[in-house]
């Protein structure tokens, strides 16, 4: 997560530069290791939050290509597809998301998986939260929906 963020950071933890150096060198990784794969990467909160802080601090910025998130990590030259934060991915029957904008306002007091289900009604892959989560249910036609909360992977 950069740390670009609403909450107060002790700057001598991990700084921006780093993160970014540890986030290029993990999607080099991934792309050396699938190397045809399509590989996309689907904004969330924090990228978001980049974009926000770059119009409200260096809006001068916004015009230079080399300043975007997407040239920084070098998703282009990694053939990485970047998808807004407001698109729906689906994946065959799966539906995918960051979960940031699916997520707001209070969760399920059971699971993030749960509040997903709450609000999707479809089966639905999530990030965002800091928990691991499943959760599955029967309609009475028999059929089977069921959302899985990711976990928040942080160095």
């Amino acid at each position: 997560a950069l740390q670009i963020s609403r909450f107060l950071k002790d700057p001598r933890k991990k700084s921006l530069a780093y993160e970014i150096d540890v986030t290029k060198n993990f999607l080099q990784i991934l792309r050396s290791t699938f190397k045809n794969a399509d590989i996309f990467w689907l904004l969330g909160n924090h990228d978001v939050r980049f974009n926000h802080w770059m119009m409200a601090k260096a809006p001068e910025l916004l015009d230079i290509a080399d300043a975007s998130l997407e040239s920084i990590l070098g998703l282009n030259q990694l053939r990485i597809k970047l998808i807004e934060d407001t698109k729906l991915v689906k994946a065959g029957k799966l539906f995918i998301n960051h979960g940031h904008l699916l997520l707001r306002g209070a969760f399920s007091p059971v699971s993030p998986a749960r509040g997903a289900y709450v609000k999707a009604k479809q089966s639905i892959i999530v990030g965002h939260t800091h928990k691991i989560s499943e959760h599955t249910e029967t309609n009475l036609n028999g059929e089977i929906t069921t959302t899985w909360s990711t976990g928040y992977l942080q160095s």
